[in-house]
């Protein structure tokens, strides 16, 4: 996982895998006074992104969620949010796995979650191993626009390697 703000991107954007550049740099050519919500693809669509105005809800109201081909590029608009994050392991439990039909799956509880608010301005890179839970109440029910770029592992140099993490583990009845 990857935390930052885009007025830090000139110092800090060697640090970032390529494919999360393309993403940042298309951001940054972005006037989003000017943008319609709404979906496009970048890279032959190997970059699938969102744009979107929703309202943030209770931490227990939203799932919290991997995927298995893409990365998630999480960008905050306007408004605000708070977004849980944790490692996976396999003592976390899967109790809805669409990551054959929709690369996502769902877990609850979490272990070890911990909490970033989002402002602004603020981006966060959710890798495949990294459990996220968007759109939670900073204080209380906010709009929060947001910008969503789902990053095809294609772009990162291909498919996980043999043996890497499965995280088709540890399903709850």
């Amino acid at each position: 996982m990857f935390w930052g703000h885009l007025d830090n991107w000139d110092k800090e954007k060697y640090a970032y895998p390529n494919a999360v550049r393309l993403v940042m740099e298309h951001i940054r050519s972005l006037d989003f006074s000017r943008v319609a919500d709404g979906k496009y693809e970048l890279e032959d669509g190997l970059i699938r992104v969102a744009i979107k105005e929703t309202t943030t809800k209770p931490k227990e109201a939203q799932k919290a969620e991997t995927h298995r081909t893409y990365t998630d590029v999480q960008f905050v608009i306007s408004g605000e949010e708070k977004i849980g994050v944790a490692p996976w392991s396999s003592s976390q439990t899967i109790v809805k796995d669409e990551l054959d039909t929709r690369d996502v799956a769902f877990y609850e509880p979490v272990l070890n979650e911990i909490e970033l608010i989002q402002r602004p301005g603020m981006f966060a890179v959710f890798f495949p191993t990294d459990i996220h839970r968007p759109c939670c109440n900073v204080a209380q029910e906010t709009n929060v626009r947001r910008m969503v770029a789902k990053i095809d592992e294609k772009l990162f140099g291909g498919s996980a390697p043999a043996g890497s993490v499965s995280l088709n583990v540890n399903h709850s009845d």
